[in-house]
Formats: structure tokens, sequence, C-alpha cells
């Protein structure tokens, strides 16, 4: 950012003013500035005769940093001051000169061109120079509006005047303004939404304000660049760079002292010192105050940063990469985007091109730089800058070693910061198992496999993982998204393999952990494995020619605790591998597992988690008295060979079960309902006729039986049961009683044609969210009414049947929208509206979304809503029809008596369009209970305030103009509110390893969102 202060200036001040004040006020002025140290240009001689001003003036404004106009009431008589004050203003926007206006004997609201002594001066101005006199006026205007300096509102002693004026001079001109970035792309609009949190105008509290993010990630600059954008609007303002070097914190005391006291009169040589008396000095001056790169409170609380230290309307903004910093501050927190494909293309352009675009011939290349570097501006400048003049072969060369082997080092030594600061005794071996082994995989899986304890050790309870990955998401080293999945930066994933490679460079066999497949085929084939690898990772399913391996190849990798495998061939006895694997075995995955059954003494009693799946095991194991006290998670899926389950007598603590997929399995054992602690069964695509009791499993709450064709009879279920999905269950006939079960959330029954009821579900809906019952076509008359009259769920889901028609007792009707008046509404007695649709479609459901507009034409309000995907069951015919209903409670509508509402039921996407409303009807809903149920899931998506819209009034003429692409749409109205979003709620239990850098699914609900905009503004130009 340029400015005047930045730049290399002959003077400080350039003072403009009549004559007549030239011996007595601007004489005094010159002289108390020339006193502080300031260089003044004044100009001492009487101006010659001319037209224009000499260009020594000119030079001289050019020249200087700030100008001083000091208004009397004869300044406009001299058309030399209006031409000063023409060339000041010019120099203001061109060079970014400060000015400051002064009024002298006269009050600002004179210095107007229709007012007294001014208008009397501009009425002989307009007889010799006419030309010249609408320039003039309009510059006499500005300068007037600008932030000044009033006289007559001091209490009349000059002196006094003349300190307030060099007090603002030097407050002005000893303004830093830090250098950003040679070339800050993308920083204006991130100080723009940290502008938000401010509020430097409107709000008169303190405020403190984080700017959260990983290393490398621009916060820096950012923070730089709000200090030059703000530090004019506060009394005192200082930059504290680097606080994390604690050797440095009384330094950065004094600084920040002498920064906003404007006096380096006050030195502190202890911190205890140095924090009393920031609060003593600072805390009633209205201060913006920088803090950069903070790691840990006491920074914080040695510098005295809290909202008690400083002045009315104080700023305090910190950077850094711990959360827990800001959290304990309670700041509002702005978490600093990544770059996007864009901007960092045009920064990497920049820095290797010296142009906004990439040269000719280096596109593709560029591209895949931009892809390597994720949006970290770090890394953009620096491979920028060491790929300048680089040929495109010599770039995709770098490229292709910094993916395969070793990250650029400048890059590595500035994400590895954040390792290093990690304090917490499980952060740093989580951290690096993450990193080579985990990323994608759900938090909570993971978690359990790695923690370290005993949990029947009472003195640890479940803390010390939960630290751990706590200390590594305040360190923004990883993330949780919202399918509960860990994640991490491309970048900060090749830095923690770094760190691992740095401990054993050159010999792989030492390494602690092994993922580079080169170097695992190196290690398996020579069988150098030692006792320091604790985990190991080899995938060979894409490989045309498979190595093969000696069984032998892990008899010294006696601490190996992490071992996932893919389609790996070993020659020898496969029974002998498991015997040689390492007792302290806590997570086997092992894809494509070649034995037909586990043998008798496989004993590893720290097992916590065994994948298997497309394993050629025809039973689990052999019989044997081992007790596996520690297996929480067991996956056997698309294991076509199984024929029997398990004895689960053997796995006493087991959490997860998944047999998806297995063909031949003919039944699960009775032993399953002894297991008190299972809470996920998925048991998807398999044959057999019945399933075993599992109504003893009291914390079951998630049973997925999808697609089971053969199934007939689901068997009594625990009452805690929360998820159960049956699609697909064609032969399905008979559901337990679910009068008791209190807790159930979402149900899937789709497509199950033989079913005529599911008994006492209408008992059981208000803690219901979400039915799916499409496809079921002998459903009774009365079953059908009882649920759809019994539903209390509101916002988020609903309740879908097959169904060509609405129940009569709907209010009104409609074809895809529906008009009426709020009648008189009590409001003890009103609860909300129910509203129904009739729909089909010919395509999946994730091609044909549905939303509904609520529209309040008198308040001129507008409610947009996500309904659903038009699901349409596998089997069913495209041109059947289906029914939803959903609820929206009086909170959100807001109604009032004698309110216009227009309701719109449509499909969302562009193109074909291919979901149809048939009908749809609403219903007001008097003195009946009504369930508002909100997905903390995703809480950006499920807002029900009403959005303020400019289209009342007569429909066909909209008060704007929107095309299709919705882009002028108000941004409130494109914020939507979800009523069902048809997510897989895969939950605690998904954990398929088949592909570590697999991207998690993103779910229907915020699929929606990238068609929101194309369907709304279709929806309003056409409504």
């Amino acid at each position: 950012m340029a400015s005047s202060s930045s730049k290399s200036s002959k003077y400080d001040v350039f003072l403009s003013f009549k004559g007549e004040t030239r011996r007595k006020f601007t004489d005094h002025l010159f002289c108390t500035l020339e006193t502080h140290g300031f260089n003044v240009f004044l100009d001492k001689k009487e101006l010659p005769t001319g037209k224009t001003i000499p260009k020594a003036l000119k030079q001289g404004i050019k020249d200087s940093r700030l100008a001083a106009i000091i208004f009397s009431s004869g300044y406009a008589k001299s058309r030399w001051c209006l031409q000063e004050l023409v060339e000041i203003l010019a120099c203001k926007t061109t060079m970014e000169l400060i000015v400051l206006p002064i009024f002298y004997g006269i009050k600002p609201t004179d210095v107007n061109p229709e007012k007294g002594a001014f208008a009397e001066a501009f009425r002989k101005h307009q007889k010799s120079f006419p030309e010249m006199v609408d320039t003039w006026k309009k510059a006499i205007l500005e300068a007037a509006a600008l932030p000044r300096l009033d006289f007559s509102e001091t209490d009349g002693h000059e002196g006094l005047f003349v300190r307030t004026i060099v007090d603002e001079i030097t407050k002005k001109l000893e303004n830093t303004y830090l250098f950003v970035a040679p070339n800050p792309v993308g920083i204006d609009r991130r100080v723009q939404e940290v502008g938000k949190y401010l509020d430097v105008e409107r709000s008169d509290d303190v405020r403190i304000i984080g700017i959260l993010g990983m290393g490398g990630l621009g916060k820096t600059a950012v923070a730089k660049e709000i200090f030059n954008k703000y530090q004019d609007r506060f009394e005192g303002a200082s930059f504290l760079a680097s606080v994390s070097e604690d050797e440095k914190l009384v330094d950065s005391q004094n600084t920040l002292l002498s920064d906003v006291l404007r006096t380096k009169n006050i030195k502190v040589s202890r911190a205890d010192e140095g924090t009393a008396k920031i609060k003593l000095k600072l805390g009633k001056l209205r201060t913006l105050v920088i803090i950069d790169d903070v790691d840990k409170v006491k920074q914080l609380d040695a510098l005295g940063i809290n909202r008690d230290s400083f002045g009315r309307g104080s700023r305090i903004v910190i950077t850094t990469r711990n959360e827990h910093v800001l959290r304990t501050l309670k700041a509002d927190i702005y978490h600093l985007p990544a770059m996007n494909e864009e901007e960092s293309l045009e920064l990497l352009s920049w820095h290797a091109f010296g142009k906004k675009y990439p040269r000719e011939k280096y596109h593709e290349v560029s591209r895949e730089v931009v892809d390597y570097c994720g949006g970290l501006p770090h890394a953009l400048h620096v491979l920028g800058n060491f790929l300048r003049e680089e040929t495109p072969r010599q770039w995709e060369d770098a490229l292709r070693q910094w993916k395969s082997s070793r990250p650029y080092l400048e890059i590595y030594k500035k994400l590895k910061i954040s390792y290093d600061r990690l304090t917490s005794s499980d952060a740093k071996p989580l951290f690096l198992d993450i990193s080579c082994f985990f990323i994608g995989m759900n938090k909570d899986y993971v978690m359990k496999i790695l923690d370290p304890h005993d949990e029947d050790d009472e003195d640890r309870g479940d803390e010390d993982t939960t630290i751990g990955i706590r200390e590594l998401h305040n360190q923004c080293l990883v993330t949780v998204d919202s399918e509960g999945n860990l994640m991490m930066h491309g970048l900060i994933r090749d830095t923690g393999r770094e760190i691992v490679h740095e401990k054993s460079p050159e010999i792989k066999g030492k390494r602690c952990r092994l993922w580079d497949h080169k170097d695992v085929i190196h290690v398996l084939r020579t069988e150098t494995g030692r006792e320091e690898i604790q985990g190991l990772a080899l995938d060979l399913s894409k490989e045309s020619h498979k190595p093969s391996f000696s069984t032998n190849a892990f008899n010294k990798m006696h601490g190996l605790r992490l071992l996932k495998l893919k389609d790996v061939q070993f020659t020898g006895n496969c029974e002998d591998l498991l015997k040689h694997l390492s007792k302290e075995l806590r997570w086997l995955c092992w894809h494509g597992f070649p034995l037909n059954v586990i043998p008798e003494d496989f004993d590893h009693p720290d097992m916590v988690a065994v994948d298997l799946s497309y394993s050629k095991l025809i039973r689990v194991w052999e019989d044997s008295d081992l007790l596996l006290v520690k297996w929480k998670f067991l996956n056997l899926s698309h294991s076509h060979n199984l024929t029997q389950s398990p004895n689960f007598s053997k796995l006493p603590n087991l959490e997860q079960l998944i047999l998806q997929d297995c063909k031949c399995l003919l039944g699960i054992d009775q032993s399953i309902g002894k297991l008190e602690k299972l809470v996920k069964i998925d048991l998807r695509r398999n044959s057999f006729c019945s399933l075993p009791s599992l109504s003893g499993i009291s914390k079951l709450e998630t049973l997925c039986l999808n697609n089971c064709t053969n199934l007939q009879k689901i068997p009594d279920l625990p009452t805690n049961l929360e998820i159960l999905e049956a699609d697909e269950c064609i032969a399905l006939e008979k559901m337990p009683d679910f009068s008791e079960m209190s807790r159930m959330r979402v149900l899937h029954v789709n497509h199950s044609p033989k079913l005529t009821e599911i008994p006492g579900l209408d008992k059981s809906l208000e803690s219901m969210t979400r039915i799916h019952m499409e496809g079921c076509t002998n459903l009774t008359a009365d079953f059908r009414k009882k649920m759809l009259q019994g539903w209390t769920s509101c916002g988020y889901g609903g309740i879908f049947l097959d169904g060509n028609y609405i129940p009569e007792w709907f209010g009104y009707f409609g074809g895809d929208e529906v008009c009426f008046v709020v009648p008189q509404i009590v409001s003890s007695n009103f609860e909300g509206l129910t509203l129904c649709c009739v729909y089909s479609s010919d395509k999946r459901p994730e091609d044909c979304p549905l939303g509904i507009s609520v529209r309040n034409k008198t308040k001129c309000t507008a409610l947009l809503a996500h309904i659903t995907y038009a699901s349409v069951p596998t089997f069913c015919d495209y041109e059947d029809h289906y029914l939803w209903q959903g609820q929206l409670s009086k909170d959100v509508l807001k109604w009032q008596e004698g309110d216009e509402i227009k309701i719109f039921v449509g499909p969302v996407g562009p193109g074909d369009n291919s979901a149809k409303v048939k009908q749809i009807a609403v219903d007001l809903v008097w003195d009946k209970f009504m369930n508002e149920n909100r997905d903390d899931s995703h809480p950006d998506l499920y807002d029900f305030n009403p959005h303020q819209d400019c289209l009342a009034g007569d429909d066909d003429e909209a008060r704007t103009s929107h095309d299709a692409s919705g882009e002028n749409l108000p941004s409130n109205i494109l914020r939507s509110a979800s009523i069902d979003g048809r997510d897989d709620e895969a939950g605690p239990g998904n954990f398929d390893t088949s592909d570590e850098n697999q991207t998690p699914k993103t779910g229907c609900c915020l699929f929606f969102l990238s068609k929101l905009s194309l369907m709304w503004g279709e929806i309003v130009k056409n409504r």
C-alpha cells in the first residue's frame, strides 16, 4: 500500500494561508512545528502578480507529506489560495497527500461559496476569472467537509490551539504504514471481511478480533493491511510483530506504550511492570492494537491484553495459529480462508512471470502448482520466485519431486512451526499418524484406534487423546468436516511426512512410519523393517504387475501398531505372517485378506479395529477361548464367501459391526444380542431371510438393512434406536412395534411393497425428523391418515409417502402455488403451517431437488427453503407420484392477521427441471404440538429467519431485475433454509479405508447450495 508517509518527501508540512494570518497565527504555528523537528514549507514572500501560482509553490505541495489549510475570513479573496487549494486536493487524490483543514477566526459552516465573506469574494472572482469559479467552489466545499480542527471549539487560548494542531500533525505523520506484500492479491477482500467484526464507525465497545489460520495462510499480511487502513481512526495504534518469542515480551510492551503514547520517554524493564503500566496509561485511550503471531495466552496476559486495558471503542486484533488463545479471550474469530483458484493463479503469476496471468505454454503446469499449494499464499510466493525463468519442463520436474518425496524447504520450515509448538504428550504422535495414514477417515474411529491408554484405567478418563486432537485442531493442523472426518491441508500432510523422513533419512527400515509406495516395497522386499516402525501402509490395487513378499517381512517389526494392506500378495503361509505380527498391533486393515479363517492363536491383546473387506473368509475364526476385550470395530464388507457371522461372545466391547454385501451370509449369530456396547450395525445387501432379536443391544443407535431383498421381518429393536435404514427390502412384511421408540429420528423403508403398516409408529412421531416410505404401495388408509395427521416435526425433515392425492383436510389447494390471506390469529392458539405437495420425477434424486418460497407480500419478506431431493425409489416407475408433508412453525413465519401470503413449490436445479410438482396444499395449524427440529450438523443450512426482499407488490412486476443466474438477488435472499437434506447418515461407523485420499461425500444438502442461485433467479423472474 503506497502512502504519503512511506514515500521520500522533502517537506513534512505545507502551510496554505491568507496573508492576514502570516505574522500572527501562521507564524506561531510555523515556529512551533519547526521546534518539534518538522520540515515546513512556508512561502515567506508575497506572490507576484499573474494568473497561476509559481511552479515552485506547486512543487512544494507535491514534495510535502501533509498540507495544513488555514481557513480565515479572507482566504477566498486570494485567487492564489484557491489555486493552492485545487492543487492540494489534486495531490490528495493522486499522491495520497494528507490534508488537514484548520479554521481560524471563522466557523466551518461559513466556509461556503454562498455565505458571507466567501460569497462576496466569489462574486468578484466571477467577473475576473469566470472560467475558474466553479472549480474553486467545488474545492472549497470538498475541503470544508474533511475532518478538521476548529479554533471556535477551544477556550480561546491560541497557544493551546497551536499545540493541538501540532499534536494532530504529529499523530498523522508518525503513523507507520506497513509494507504488506509486493502483490497483495485477495487481501482487500479479507480485510473487508474482518472490517465487519471491527465495526469501527458504529460500535463503542472494546472488541477483540482473532484472525485464525494455519501457517503460510497470509495472516500477517491481512493484519498489516488492517493496521494501514484503520490506524487513522484511533487515538493511538500499535502493531506488535512476533510476540511468540518470549524473550521479546518486554520489548513488545515498550513498543506498545511508545507507539500509542507517541513518546520515547516511557521504558519498562520487567514484564510485570510493563503490564501494570499498560493498564494505567492506555486505559482511557481509544486504541488499535494488532498483535501478530500469538502462541500462548500468557503472552497476551503480559501485554495486558483484555477489554479493561483500553478505552472505549478500542480494537485488539490478534493473529494466531492457536484457536485456544482466542477462545480464552472470548474473541470474535475470523477463520482466514485459503485463496481460491483464481486468486492463487494470479499470485503465482505475479511472482513467476511478473504479470497477472501465466505465460503461454505455462498454463497447465501453473494450475498444477496452484493445486499443489492448496491456496497457501506463502507457498505460492516461494514457489513462484523459485520457478521464475525456469522452463515448463523444469517446472514439471520440480513439482514431481515435491509431490513424490520432499516439500520445498522454505515452505516446510514455515509449516513445521505449528508442530514444534505442540505441547501435549499425545499431540505430536497423533499428528504424524494422521498425516501418514488417517486423512479422510472418521475422527471418533481414528481416535479410539490411536488412544494408547487402557480404557479401564480409571485415572485417565477419556481425556488424553481428546486433548491431543483438540490441540491439533487449535493449531490449525487438522480440521473435521461436516461428516466427522479428519481432514488436513496437503502441505501440512507433507510436512508431517517430512518430519518422519528427517528422523531417518537414509535407513528406510528405521523410520517410525512408512507410507511411501517405493519405500514400503523396498523394506518388505529386503526384509529390513525394524522395531522402530510403528505404522506401515501399502496399496497395490492399481498396480498391473504386483510384487509379492515373504511372510517373514514383518518378523522384526516388534513396535508395529498400525498396518494397512490392500491387494498385497505374500509367498509362504500367511498364518505364519499373522503369528509374527507385533503384539502392539491396534489397527489391521487388510483388504483382500487371503485366508479362509482367522487362526485360533491370533492373539493381539491391544487390537481395536479390524477391517478385512473383500476377504476370502468363509468363516471368521477357529474356535478358541480367546477374549478380545479391546476390539471395538469389525468390518468384513464384500467378503462374498463368508457363510457364517462370527461368534460375538469373543468381542464383548464391539461398538461397530459392518457386514455389508456378504452375499453368502446365511444369518447373524444370536450372540449379537448380548453386545451391550454396540452402536452401529450395517448389514446392507445381504441375502438372509431373518435376524435374531436385537432388543437387548441397549446402546444401538443405527441399523442399516438396505437392499436385504429376502428379509421378511425385522425383529424387536432396542427402544433407543435413532436411525433405521431398510430401503429396497422388497420382501419385508412385518415390522416391530414402535410405540416405545422414543428416540427414533430417521426411518427409511422405501419400496417395501408388501408392508401395510408399522405398528405404534404414530406414537413415536414426536421424536421423528424424517420418514421415507416412497414406493410402499400397500399401506393402509388408516395408517397413512394417522401418520400425516400425527406428524409434528417442523423445519428439517418431513414425511414421504407413495401417492397421487392430497388429503381433504387441508385448507388451501393449488397447482404449484397457493395464495391466501392470514385469518384472525389468536397468538396462543396458532402454531404454524403444514405444507403438502405431490411430485414426480424421471431422474434420480440427486438430479431433481425441490424448493419452496414463502412470500409475505404485505411485509415484503421472503422465506426460501429446501424441501428435499424428489426421491424416486430404484425399482419404481419414473412416472409414479409421491407425497411430501412438512411443517414450518409460527416462530419462522412471523405472520399477522391480514398478511397476504403466496407459497410456491418448484424444482431447484437448472436445465430440464425433471422434478414436476402436480399439486400443493397448505393448512394452518391450531392447538397442536409442533416439534421445532434443528439439525446442528448443518447450522448454516437451516436458518429459518425470513429474509428481507424488495419483491413486494404485484407479482408480475418485480421491483428489480433478476436474471436466470440469480446474480442480482440480494445476498440475504441467497441464504437458504433447508427442510430436508437427504444425507447418507453415515454416522460414526463410516470407516471404509479403501482409499485414504478419497474425497468425503458432500451430501445432498451441500450440493443444493451450488444450484440455489440458479433456481431462485428463475423463480423470482417468473413469479
